[in-house]
This record gives structure tokens, C-alpha cells and sequence, in this order.
């Protein structure tokens, strides 16, 4: 039996990179996976490299929206009864030089990255707590725990979905649900191909990373499905670094 045997998974941002990976991990555990995502061509592709499973339910719908979610949290109820899992993953990047972000900016990244988290928890939540059960997994970054260069806003909204989860693991903790995150660095995902080529971004992590490469998304993918499992059991409020090294001990 997989980590995730029978559990209802409800997965955003699942078009590409860490989402992308997550389905599939997913579902090798035993999930059965709502994906969600802005972008409907970018789920026919996920949902083909999940072999066209049934077990598979793909919507399109925007993390960030109200009405959205409660259709995609809708959806995995008409199909499933439950949500037992939400891996809040959908988000974006800017980079900018303080001084030169904008009010505009900083809106639009936290609408992304961490209001959809707001608004996926607050969907699914009252039906863990009436459960007595549920784990709920939010992607932060590195940049939730650290201050770096030319992300202001970006960093300002990941230090948000770090508070979001926190704050949301005092809550609820008493009724079962656990709330996690995790925080990666350099996984090689579309997002750090608008940064970089493969080469530069490899260049970086040797440089930034004692293990002195990028991450797979897939390696991402598994941190979600260890907070997410019963393994996780007593996890709770934690924002897990999936970074390599980054954060705490940085090669010199």
C-alpha cells in the first residue's frame, strides 16, 4: 500500500513543475488526485502523463479566485464526497530591486501566492474539522523563512503562506487537521527557466548548495506526500526547508 491509499487529493498549480510532479507522486502513493489548474492545456498534458487515469479529475479554475475554488473543492465533492488532502502549490515569481516594486507588484503576488492558500484552506477545512481529520500542504519557498535580493514582493508573500500555515495549525490542530508547508529552493521548474538556462541555474546551486545541485521537482513532490501522510502524524505547523542546505549551512 502506498503512504496515500485512498486518500482524495486536491492539488493547484498543477499544470507544471512541483504540481506537475506532485500528481504523479500522488497518485504512485495511492491518492486520487483533483488537479487544478489556470491553464487547461497544461492539465490535458499532466493528466496524460498520468496515463489518462480515471483517478485523475482535472479542473481548471484560478487558485486565487473565491468562486473558483469553491467550484475545484465543489468539484472533488461531487466526485469523491471528501477532501483529505490539499497541497496548496500554485503561485508565481517577479523579480524586482526594492525600490523599484510597485503597489501593483506586490497586490499581484500576494493575490497568487498567498491568497489562494487563504481561500483553499478556508474551502476545505470545515470538512476535515467535521472529519476529525485532513492534512493540508502550502508551498512556500525559502523565501518564507529568508530576505533575499531583488523579491521584495515575492518574498513578502511567501513569508506569508509561512503565516498562513502557522497560523492555521494553531486552529485547527485540536481537531485533527494538520497544517505543514514546505520551502524549496532551485527546483528545476518552469519557473526557474524564466531565471535562468540550465547551465547558470546549475552554476548557482553549486555556489549556494552543499549539495551542489538543483532539485527535482519530484523531489519537491515527495516532501508534500511525506507531510501529507500518515507519517506526518505528528508534524504540524512546520515549514519544511527542501533546499539542499540553502538555508543553514551554505558552503563557503
Amino acid at each position: 500500500m502506498g503512504e496515500l491509499e485512498g486518500k482524495i487529493a486536491v492539488i493547484t498549480g498543477a499544470g507544471s513543475g512541483i504540481g506537475r510532479a506532485s500528481v504523479l507522486e500522488f497518485m504512485a502513493e495511492g491518492a486520487r488526485v483533483v488537479a487544478v489548474d489556470l491553464s487547461a492545456d497544461a492539465l490535458v498534458e499532466t493528466h496524460a502523463l498520468a496515463g489518462g487515469s480515471e483517478d485523475v479529475l482535472a479542473v481548471v479554475a484560478d487558485a486565487a479566485d473565491e468562486g473558483d475554488v469553491a467550484r475545484y473543492v465543489a468539484a472533488a465533492l461531487e466526485r469523491h464526497g471528501r477532501v483529505d488532502v490539499l497541497f496548496n502549490n500554485a503561485g508565481v515569481f517577479a523579480s524586482r530591486p526594492f525600490l523599484e516594486t510597485t503597489l501593483d507588484d506586490l497586490d499581484r503576488l500576494l493575490r497568487v501566492n498567498a491568497h489562494s492558500v487563504f481561500l483553499g484552506m478556508r474551502a476545505v477545512l470545515p470538512g476535515m474539522i467535521e472529519r476529525g481529520a485532513g492534512a493540508i500542504v502550502n508551498n512556500a519557498s525559502v523565501n518564507g523563512v529568508l530576505g533575499l535580493t531583488a523579491s521584495a514582493a515575492y518574498t513578502a508573500s511567501k513569508h506569508a503562506v509561512v503565516g498562513l500555515t502557522r497560523a492555521a495549525a494553531v486552529d485547527v490542530g485540536r481537531y485533527g487537521v494538520r497544517v505543514n508547508a514546505i520551502c524549496p529552493a532551485l527546483a528545476r521548474t518552469p519557473m526557474l527557466a524564466d531565471l535562468a538556462d540550465e547551465e547558470q541555474a546549475e552554476r548557482a546551486a553549486q555556489r549556494l548548495v552543499p549539495l551542489r545541485r538543483t532539485s527535482d521537482p519530484r523531489e519537491q513532490a515527495r516532501a508534500a506526500v511525506f507531510l501529507a501522510s500518515d507519517r506526518a502524524s505528528f508534524v504540524n505547523g512546520e515549514a519544511l526547508l527542501v533546499d539542499g542546505g540553502l538555508v543553514n549551512c551554505r558552503p563557503m
